[in-house]
């Protein structure tokens, strides 16, 4: 997943040789949200908010606030599918949960 990463949003990695580099709970919980295919899905849900009600003073058209509900299910499940993986993959890379040690040459 391709992002850009704040000053803010990287811890130190103190004295430690391990790879430490994370991203707070809050940065991450704004790219699950906001990144990647859901940009896509809030900009159409924008649009068809918007166009629910033109701004001529035609009637409201129901379908167009119909597509914007069913969107906004999309970006919820989608989101919660991302943190689910993210969730999962870290914890399978978590080297405690490893049962196989090596021991050093």
């Amino acid at each position: 997943m391709a992002m850009f990463v704040s000053a803010a949003c990287v811890c130190s990695r103190g004295s430690s040789t391990d790879n430490n580099f994370r991203l707070p709970t809050r940065c991450l919980q704004i790219d699950y949200i906001f990144g990647g295919f859901n940009f896509l899905m809030w900009i159409a849900f924008v649009v068809t908010t918007l166009s629910y009600k033109p701004l001529e003073g035609a009637s409201p058209v129901p379908v167009n606030l119909g597509v914007a509900v069913l969107l906004m299910l999309v970006i919820i499940i989608s989101t919660t599918f991302y943190a689910f993986v993210d969730w999962n993959a870290s914890r399978i890379m978590n080297p405690s949960s490893l049962s196989l040690r090596t021991k050093p040459l």
